[in-house]
């Protein structure tokens, strides 16, 4: 669709970078074995030409959100729309959460891909 063509010209006709960091993360138990897991999550990308040189872009994209347990097993994963600064996104999962944050899985290209996670807690 439309709303989609982006992504197509992101990741197949342009050199992006994405600089995506989980700069903190809550997890609060609601009951019923389930947990609300709050993320904040500092966006941005890049394009780059051949040269190297870098152009600033703006983010509204579709980004996999994701919070895993201590074995690295998704409690969730979906997509949040995230925009370019400081995002904050609440999801509820079942099960105990470890960790959680941005691109979990290393779709997109991150140049820091240590930093699109972070340890509940830390």
């Amino acid at each position: 669709p439309d709303s989609l063509q982006y992504l197509v010209r992101d990741l197949f006709e342009r050199i992006t970078f994405y600089d995506l960091r989980t700069t903190a993360v809550t997890a609060t138990p609601i009951g019923g074995g389930r947990t609300r897991v709050t993320m904040t999550i500092e966006a941005s990308k890049v394009y780059v030409d051949g040269l190297g040189a870098e152009t600033p872009a703006p983010m509204n994209d579709w980004v996999e959100i994701g919070v895993l347990d201590a074995d690295e097993a998704p409690l969730v994963a979906q997509k949040h729309r995230l925009h370019t600064g400081t995002n904050r996104i609440s999801v509820v999962v079942r099960g105990t959460p470890h960790e959680a944050g941005a691109n979990p899985f290393g779709v997109l290209i991150d140049r820091n891909k240590r930093d699109d996670m972070k340890e509940i807690g830390a």
